[in-house]
């Protein structure tokens, strides 16, 4: 979390986890696969975490008393088939 959604907050000017919505969590996904960056994660490293900000946003969200939070989808991976 520190090194990925805190950073991407303080870019985004995002001040509280209540001001997050599918827009920046898309942002934050689409960020993290740039092919711009000089280290793109791959899709399973995105989806470990983006699962853990949806965690963390869930946590938040009961924490404050609020009934939904935000969380960011994707898609379910492909299986990869294994050629023996």
């Amino acid at each position: 979390m520190k090194r990925v959604l805190i950073p991407f907050m303080e870019a985004e000017g995002i001040a509280t986890p209540a001001d997050f919505d599918q827009a920046a969590l898309n942002r934050l996904s689409n960020s993290l696969t740039d092919s711009s960056r000089a280290k793109p994660q791959s899709l399973e490293s995105v989806r470990t975490y983006m699962r853990q900000c949806n965690i963390w946003l869930r946590w938040c969200a009961v924490r404050h008393g609020r009934d939904k939070a935000v969380t960011a989808k994707w898609q379910k991976p492909t299986r990869k088939e294994v050629t023996t």
